[in-house]
């Protein structure tokens, strides 16, 4: 019986008919001549169409037409395909979609946020009491540089018994302009969402309240679901989600869910700010429109303790394409260090970069203790607001009862390279100062690519490869690579330490000094620190403090100053008599060619210190001696030369 239905062999079978070859992937082909020149394949295949003339035929209409229909039918199915993984996907509301799935919600264009000292100064009116305490209301409104700033904590202050004032400290004010919304509940859609109609909301300043229609004195606050443990039968709980034209929506549970339900009729009140992101940081001076609205009769003063930082814009395509993952595989929940910063980027959209990493890391070992460290989009150091917020709401609600977050501001190691560029004139139409901006902008094109970032490592070969691609007519350059640290002095007699990611150059000839440093001034006097071998140790340079005029001998002030350790290559620096404020930039030679960082450590080019001197190259130019520029390099009366 089974041989009756072999069809192994198709001439043993003359009534079926083989269909003849083509082209494999037809189906899938995407361009329009192709699709064309398989379709005719097929045809001149045919006995009907032997000797057929197909372009001077109306059928080579009818192929382009068909032609046409399949390209546009393979066209689709690739978009469609592409568009339902996290990966390929272009479109923005297929993006939100696919990340809602793994339980990500991208972030929102965030307002920035500052923090000032408020001063309310009453006036004297005859027989009257001042109050005891003042109440600083929550969303108060100021006013800088053109910008609504609201107060994000209601604070209570007591009057200075040796002032008669009251002293609001550290106050958060966050930028954007405040807008409340209202929706009628209706229980007979099934999961209805409310669209907030602006795209670009804080979503971390959303308040949702419902009212009952048949008590509209009384008002329940419902808060932002974010773990499973907050969700249990009468909890007050919203559920937020991007929708596919770009805005937010909230939603609530169902009655067949956990939580709180709603009725028909239910009133739904929700404020929030819509804010300029990035636009308004840098901002540090605000004021009150009116006294009236703190306390009437006073003289208020605002002194701004941080100026404003941390503004973004909306999460982009590529950022959701690379959080998403990272976030579902931490299950909401701080366990293990990469789960720490999945979770932290995906509540604080002012992180640009972030690294963590175990106390059982660190030298000596600190067993019980999780490091987190972060450089936000707008600057080099979190503000306490924003620490605190990511110590107390994002990281303890979520990490292990035993382990101590501890965030610590990232370390930045500055380069300065000293470049020369030797270059043929007959193949540039460019100028020695044309090649040098070209030089430039690939160093900090590089800077921007390699550096500037946590675990960022500087490889000389490709660094030095990157010089001599720049422009055509370089034939060979030369790089002398400085590290630097900037130390910002913010007291007299201050003493701090620091370390280089790398060992320094100590292979000198005898006398030679491992360090440079920028002046330091005091009392209108001129000082460096320099260093001096220690007799007693090899592995240490003693840090003393020089006064030295141009022209004139060198006078030692002071001749204990800290040391270097050379083994850690770690500064340890005391006794510096310098006005409060003061920055000093500490300059040395790396150890190694190949530069990398770990921890808290950040590497990155100082455009300000990037020196490029371009020469004619006389080998190019038939032997003629080259001019060449002189190094842009500060002047050795301000630095104090290795």
């Amino acid at each position: 019986m089974a041989d009756q239905h072999n069809l192994s062999n198709l001439e043993d079978y003359p009534s079926i008919v083989q269909a003849p070859s083509i082209t494999k992937g037809t189906n899938i082909e995407l361009d329009f001549n192709r699709i064309k020149g398989q379709l005719r394949q097929y045809l001149e295949g045919q006995d009907q169409f032997t000797d057929y003339n197909f372009e001077a035929s109306g059928l080579s209409f009818l192929l382009d037409i068909l032609s046409y229909n399949t390209q546009m039918n393979a066209m689709t199915a690739h978009l469609l395909l592409n568009e339902l993984f996290l990966e390929s996907a272009q479109a923005r509301p297929n993006v939100a979609i696919i990340a809602k799935q793994l339980g990500y919600t991208p972030s929102s264009v965030q307002g920035a946020v500052a923090s000032v000292n408020i001063t309310i100064k009453p006036r004297r009116i005859q027989n009257q009491n001042l109050t005891e305490s003042l109440i600083l209301e929550k969303n108060t409104r100021l006013t800088g540089s053109g910008y609504d700033w609201y107060v994000q904590e209601r604070q209570t202050a007591q009057i200075s018994d040796e002032t008669q004032w009251f002293s609001f400290n550290n106050v958060p004010i966050k930028q954007g302009t405040r807008k409340s919304v209202q929706f009628i509940y209706d229980a007979r859609i099934e999961y209805p969402t409310f669209e907030l109609p602006d795209s670009d909301v804080d979503i971390s300043t959303i308040d949702v309240t419902v009212k009952d229609a048949q008590n509209a004195d009384f008002d329940i606050k419902y808060e932002r679901f974010n773990k499973f443990n907050d969700l249990y039968e009468h909890s007050a709980l919203y559920f937020l989600q991007e929708n596919a034209s770009g805005r937010y929506e909230i939603y609530f549970p169902r009655p067949a869910d956990l939580g709180r339900n709603l009725s028909s009729g239910n009133i739904i009140t929700v404020t929030y700010l819509y804010s300029n992101g990035s636009e308004a940081n840098g901002i540090s001076s605000f004021r009150i429109p009116s006294s009236r609205s703190i306390l009437a009769n006073s003289d208020i003063t605002i002194t701004t303790v941080n100026r404003a930082a941390g503004g973004s814009p909306k999460e982009s395509i590529e950022s959701i394409r690379h959080n998403a993952p990272k976030f579902y595989t931490t299950q909401n929940r701080c366990v293990t260090a990469q789960d720490y910063q999945a979770i932290i980027r995906n509540e604080a959209a002012y992180v640009e970069a972030i690294t963590t990493w175990g106390g059982e890391n660190e030298n000596p070992p600190q067993y019980g203790k999780v490091f987190v460290c972060v450089k936000p989009r707008n600057g080099m150091i979190l503000t306490q607001q924003q620490k605190d917020f990511i110590i107390d709401d994002i990281i303890r609600p979520r990490n292990v009862a035993t382990i101590r977050p501890v965030i610590v501001d990232p370390d930045v190691t500055y380069l300065r390279p000293d470049i020369v560029a030797k270059c043929d004139p007959h193949s540039t139409p460019n100028t020695k100062t044309g090649i040098v901006n070209i030089i430039k902008l690939n160093v900090n094109n590089y800077n921007d690519q390699y550096l500037n970032q946590f675990n960022g490592v500087f490889r000389y070969s490709k660094f030095n490869n990157i010089i001599d691609r720049s422009e055509l007519s370089i034939q060979s350059s030369s790089l002398k690579l400085y590290m630097f640290k900037k130390i910002v002095v913010t007291r007299r007699d201050q003493g701090f330490s620091f370390s280089f990611p790398t060992s320094l150059y100590k292979y000198f000839e005898d006398g030679t000094k491992y360090i440079m440093t920028s002046p330091i001034y005091w009392s209108s006097k001129r000082y460096h620190l320099v260093d001096y071998q220690d007799p007693s140790n090899e592995n240490r340079r003693i840090l003393k403090i020089i006064h030295k005029e141009p022209g004139s001998v060198e006078t030692i002030i002071n001749n204990d100053a800290g040391y270097i350790d050379l083994e850690t290559s770690r500064f340890y620096v005391k006794g510096l008599n310098v006005t409060s404020g003061t920055e000093i930039r500490i300059f040395c030679r790396p150890g190694t060619f190949d530069i990398s960082s770990s921890k808290e450590h950040i590497i990155q080019i100082e455009p300000n210190e990037v020196n490029v001197a371009v020469e004619w190259d006389p080998i190019a130019n038939q032997g003629v001696a080259g001019s060449s520029d002189q190094f842009n390099r500060p002047n050795s009366t301000n630095y104090n030369y290795l």
